[in-house]
């Protein structure tokens, strides 16, 4: 069961600006409310959808989200699916593939599929929590005016 772990105990500092967004799209009900609940509670964001489908609607409404946490095994569109989806409409957003299917071979078409992470459903939530913690550190710091040199790496502003 996700327990809950705030920010001060991970030693995690959000980078500056408005509390980062997470679209969190899940079937299952509970998981989907614990997970938003114990992210709001930690400074972050969210807006729900129950299926792909209706994580499409929104985002075609609204992608100005940091990060979108995708359940693999929904009805109708799958997370994968739905992720294929978000590429082929030109949306470049983050995204953790959240599942109870854990064999290699899902691990590795998640993140062929564009996928930064691929997360065991069954570990804790501060676990969970770090992973999006360290997701929303790298887009913050992509997103805060700083220009990458030739090799990728950052050049902080003066």
């Amino acid at each position: 069961m996700l327990n809950e772990v705030g920010f001060e105990d991970t030693g995690f500092i959000m980078p500056p600006g408005p509390p980062a967004r997470v679209l969190i799209v899940d079937d299952d009900a509970l998981l989907l409310e614990t997970l938003a609940i114990n992210l709001d509670d930690n400074g972050i964001q969210t807006e729900t959808a129950e299926s792909g489908e209706a994580a499409m609607r929104r985002l075609s409404q609204d992608a100005n989200f940091d990060l979108v946490i995708l359940d693999w095994k929904m009805p109708g569109m799958s997370g994968l699916d739905t992720l294929k989806a978000m590429n082929a409409a030109g949306l470049d957003l983050p995204a953790i593939i959240l599942t109870s299917l854990t064999d290699q071979i899902f691990e590795e078409s998640a993140l062929a599929t564009g996928a930064v992470d691929f997360v065991d459903k069954s570990r804790s939530f501060s676990i969970v929590l770090r992973r999006v913690q360290i997701i929303l550190s790298g887009v913050r710091g992509r997103n805060n005016g700083a220009e990458d040199d030739e090799d990728g790496e950052s050049i902080p502003d003066d």
